[in-house]
């Protein structure tokens, strides 16, 4: 399994780095007196600015491998989860526009996606969930901007908080110019 935490606060990821180099495993669920539930976590990422850097140094390699020559910028966002788009009148999309970037200046390119159909069960009102159109994990949509500097702050948002609906529930990961667009 694969998870990830991520922190607002430098004051709490200090905290809890500092909690993760004093204990060695950790146990979460029941029954951890029998040895179930052990994790350990392998690595913790860098500060915001590491990241950004290094998303800057991908995107910079992505359009040098496009090998186009015009000011344009272009990044790929690529759908590690299911996502739930929604327009402003709550209707479902199959696809991610400049809006749900927050970059208004964003040009779509290409997008390169399926969707499908998500169903769940509401335990507490013991009622199934209505039906919701998702596009499906592994999509990929291309956009260009002018200047990237002004894009940073939203691409940023974008690849630690994903983007559209019901996030808290694992929909709309997503990372911006994943290391694979770059093979």
């Amino acid at each position: 399994f694969k998870g990830e935490i991520f922190f607002n606060e430098d004051r709490l990821f200090n905290t809890f780095t500092a909690f993760i180099k004093k204990h060695k495993s950790l146990f979460i669920g029941s029954d951890k007196s029998s040895g179930l539930g052990r994790f350990d976590i392998l690595s913790i990422n860098e500060s915001e600015e590491a990241k950004e850097d290094k998303m800057r140094t991908r995107i910079e390699e992505f359009n040098r491998k496009l090998g186009i020559k015009n000011n344009k910028i272009s990044f790929p966002i690529t759908l590690q989860s299911d996502a739930i788009i929604t327009d402003r009148y709550m209707r479902y999309k199959s696809f991610i526009d400049k809006e749900d970037l927050g970059i208004p200046e964003a040009e779509f390119v290409l997008g390169i996606k399926e969707t499908r159909t998500v169903q769940g069960w509401n335990a507490l009102t013991k009622l199934p969930r209505e039906d919701t159109l998702a596009i499906e994990k592994g999509s990929v949509f291309v956009f260009k901007v002018d200047d990237i500097e002004r894009a940073m702050d939203s691409l940023l948002k974008l690849d630690v908080s994903g983007v559209g609906r019901r996030r808290g529930e694992g929909f709309g990961r997503a990372t911006v110019c994943d290391t694979f667009h770059l093979l």
